[in-house]
């Protein structure tokens, strides 16, 4: 069960980022520049971070039209975490009337807090830990966020380590029953590093940018490199459910 919930973190940013990714393009084409909607957030080392990372359209909305009108952090500390918890209430409700999105956005809001009272999101050393604590915090919340009901969250959350005493067997379990099979392991090994040091990067340079700069040749290889995966993914791809986010 651990490994569908990483698995299922790593779905729901590749489809929700990526598909951002295309609507920014688009709209270059047309002249138009949009915002950019996300910045590395997996790479984060606080939840507080994370938050100004991802789907930052939506988190800087929320912001500006409930979490200042309420008082923000003007009217004392108390005020400042009800303002929070409220923010993020109302963003799981946006998702939907459903109590696995309140209790998803609750979970957000109650991590802030921690962080802003211990003062976690001010500690920067150890940043690979805190990188993955944030992982495995957002990733736990997200099983809430996908499940259709409480009681199916739960009994991921009660059964997600069944088996990990075999860590090879357990592994190749949540493979499976993501349906993974083992001549897909190195493609989805590589893709997955490939993304790792995309992201990684994208922390300190802005790969386009950089793409850009490169002679003629160099790039418009690198153009019709990815254009090609693009393709072949497509096909590969083909008949595949919608984006995860298409019912938002």
């Amino acid at each position: 069960m651990l490994i569908v919930a990483i698995f299922f973190s790593i779905q729901i940013y590749c489809d929700f980022s990526g598909y951002s990714d295309i609507a920014l393009g688009t709209a270059q084409m047309l002249g138009i520049n949009l915002m950019t909607n996300f910045k590395s957030p997996y790479l984060s080392i606080s939840v507080n971070e994370f938050w100004r990372k991802w789907h930052i359209s939506l988190s800087t909305w929320f912001r500006d039209y409930i979490y200042i009108p309420l008082g923000g952090n003007r009217k004392g500390v108390i005020r400042k975490y009800i303002n929070t918890l409220v923010t993020f209430l109302l963003s799981g409700l946006w998702h939907g009337a459903n109590v696995s999105f309140l209790l998803w956005g609750c979970i957000h809001g109650c991590g802030q807090i921690v962080e802003d009272v211990f003062h976690l999101h001010h500690k920067k050393k150890n940043c690979f830990l805190s990188m993955a604590v944030v992982f495995l915090f957002v990733t736990f919340a997200w099983i809430f966020f996908r499940a259709n009901i409480v009681q199916e969250a739960f009994y991921v959350i009660c059964h997600m380590f069944d088996g990990i005493s075999e860590p090879i067997g357990y592994i190749r379990e949540g493979f499976a029953t993501v349906g993974i099979r083992r001549v897909n392991y190195i493609r989805i090994g590589i893709s997955i590093l490939t993304l790792l040091v995309f992201e990684w990067v994208s922390l300190y340079k802005d790969p386009f940018k950089e793409v850009s700069r490169l002679p003629r040749v160099m790039r418009w290889g690198i153009y019709y490199v990815i254009g090609s995966i693009v393709i072949v993914y497509c096909f590969h791809n083909a008949g595949e459910k919608q984006f995860v986010y298409f019912q938002f």
